[in-house]
């Protein structure tokens, strides 16, 4: 049973990282806590929402009976960082399940932040930094720069615009078979939705399409939008 003295007492053994003077724990410590203070308990994730490279998700944490002990939001960018670029929607649950048994109070006795989420914020702030440096170097665009800047983006959005009807790259493919075996729904159903032969057709403004409303017609295929992971 989950009590305030049974978090304090695995508080103080969960094993911590110091970033930059302070310390967190990571995920893995927090799920190891939470599996020996209930190892019967749940720890469901679902999306929310994923579109343009965007990714919200939400984690609840049951007890045996389950009763709801916390629950927990995380959003990231698949665009954020290199590691995102293939992974944003797995790096978005672990920070969600970090979040969520943090709110129950484990792991998050010193800092609420997980190691994970504090890693990926310096990251993202170094990114920042060094790209307002080198605006603030910058000096000022003379009116031939301007135009050609102008037509310059002109053509990336033409250029985009025939993107958007170009096949889907390998590492697309690879996301949504990952979403078939996850969300247990058949390729065919995907396929014929979009007349489609074979996924490597998929253009990519069918799949902002399906990222838009996948969970409307994962149901309607018999598949599930919400994964949990039990004892």
């Amino acid at each position: 049973m989950i009590t305030a003295e049974t978090i304090k007492s695995v508080n103080e053994r969960v094993k911590k990282i110091e970033v930059k003077g302070k310390n967190y724990t990571c995920v893995a410590a927090r799920i190891s806590a939470f599996r020996e203070l209930c190892p019967v308990g749940t720890i469901s994730t679902e999306i929310l929402s994923l579109a343009d490279g965007v990714v919200t998700m939400k984690t609840t944490i049951t007890d045996e009976n389950g009763k709801i002990l916390a629950t927990g939001m995380a959003q990231e960018k698949e665009t954020s960082s290199y590691i995102n670029k293939t992974s944003y929607i797995e790096n978005c649950e672990t920070s969600a399940v970090g979040r969520a048994l943090g709110m129950l109070g484990i792991g998050s006795d010193e800092q609420m932040a997980s190691a994970e989420e504090v890693a990926n914020a310096i990251n993202n702030q170094n990114k920042q930094a060094n790209s307002q440096s080198q605006q603030n170097q910058t000096p000022a665009k003379t009116k031939e720069e301007v135009e050609a800047e102008k037509a310059k983006i002109q053509k990336e959005k033409e250029e985009a615009a025939k993107k958007e009807l170009e096949a889907i790259d390998n590492d697309k493919i690879i996301q949504l078979k990952k979403m078939f075996f996850a969300y247990k729904f058949a390729e065919d159903n995907l396929l014929a939705y979009y007349h489609l032969e074979k996924l490597e057709q998929m253009t990519n403004a069918q799949y902002t399409d399906f990222s838009k409303k996948w969970k409307v017609l994962v149901k309607q295929w018999g598949g599930i939008t919400e994964i949990k992971k039990g004892a």
